[in-house]
């Protein structure tokens, strides 16, 4: 199988951090900027243009705004469903500091009525919980390496017998799980993958082989459109 891993488009609290170097103000589950809906526009293009070269059989996005939101346009120009899958979210999952300790506190996320209503071509998972998506402690690193490693087998036990491309929409510091869990080998201490936004990175997988065609890839994008 191929995996098209993309970081969704730029949302609030990226250009809140580009702007302030701080996480002061940021939203538990931000939407795009206007900067973030044209970059989506763009990656949709490049899907619609590329079919040939790009294709797409599955179009997977994690549940947080950000990346349904980058997904649907995608979807849309190739005429597909976009499925959401819960493993694929952010690393912490949805959370707030606390005010007085500063600590990240769990925040309950969209409920899956609320999410059918917002976006009604959204394939949601069966099993949400119906008090909102997200609904619990914030999410230790033990954990979040955890659920990369039950993605990698989901995506295996899936698609590796089959000979599909899949896009997936997720997050860059779960990316920097997900591709050591591919690989089947501890993350190296400090070290770290940075993605822009709306990046390509290509990943052909064989058994237990994994080829690394391409990591943040940007050239579809314009240099005014390029963010983090």
């Amino acid at each position: 199988m191929r995996i098209y891993f993309i970081r969704h488009a730029q949302s609030l609290n990226n250009a809140l951090q580009q702007q302030t170097n701080s996480r002061f103000g940021r939203l538990a589950d931000p939407d795009l900027t206007t900067i973030g809906k044209q970059q989506a526009a763009v990656l949709a293009a490049l899907f619609y243009d590329r079919q040939d070269s790009l294709p797409v059989d599955v179009l997977y996005c994690s549940l947080m705004q950000r990346a349904i939101q980058t997904a649907l346009p995608v979807a849309a120009s190739l005429g597909l469903a976009p499925h959401g899958l819960y493993d694929s979210h952010e690393s912490g999952g949805l959370y707030l500091d606390d005010s007085a300790t500063r600590e990240p506190v769990g925040q309950p996320g969209t409920t899956p009525d609320e999410l059918r209503c917002r976006y009604p071509t959204l394939v949601l998972p069966d099993d949400l919980n119906t008090d909102g998506w997200w609904n619990r402690p914030y999410e230790t690193i033990a954990e979040r390496i955890e659920r990369a490693h039950r993605l990698v087998t989901f995506l295996r036990e899936t698609h590796g017998s089959r000979n599909q491309s899949l896009a997936l929409i997720s997050h860059q510091g779960f990316f920097n799980h997900f591709f050591f869990a591919l690989l089947g080998i501890e993350r190296p201490a400090g070290f770290w993958f940075t993605l822009n936004n709306i990046s390509l990175t290509c990943l052909d997988v064989t058994g237990d082989r994994v080829n690394a065609v391409f990591i943040n890839r940007m050239d579809h994008v314009r240099p005014e459109l390029w963010t983090w």
